[in-house]
């Protein structure tokens, strides 16, 4: 069974990037007994004017410091480079996470 976590923004006007929802996200990766989550950066893109990796490295970094905040620990799959993320608990792109409970 998949369980979803849908999160339409990641930033209300005049909070903290990922202000709102971290309750959200702190109770949903809580209840399901997730530290590690795969994070899909590719919706980085102009962040960086260095290259198109720099710009998934300062997206990663930004939702990083978020996440460890929570006392959860992200692995950007731009980093993963051949290696297979099917094994962890939960991945996150953009405004959309889910727990795998089957896989």
């Amino acid at each position: 069974m998949k369980k979803l976590l849908l999160i339409s923004n990641s930033t209300m006007a005049g909070e903290a990037y990922l202000g709102w929802p971290r309750e959200f996200i702190t109770d949903f990766l809580k209840k399901n007994k997730v530290k590690e989550v795969a994070f899909v950066p590719y919706a980085g893109v102009g962040l960086s004017n260095d290259s198109l990796t720099a710009s998934y490295d300062v997206y990663e970094q930004r939702v990083a410091d978020v996440f460890s905040g929570m006392d959860f620990k992200i692995e950007s799959v731009h980093r993963a480079a051949g290696r297979t993320l099917h094994g962890m608990e939960c991945r996150i792109q953009c405004g959309l996470s889910y727990a795998d409970d089957d896989e």
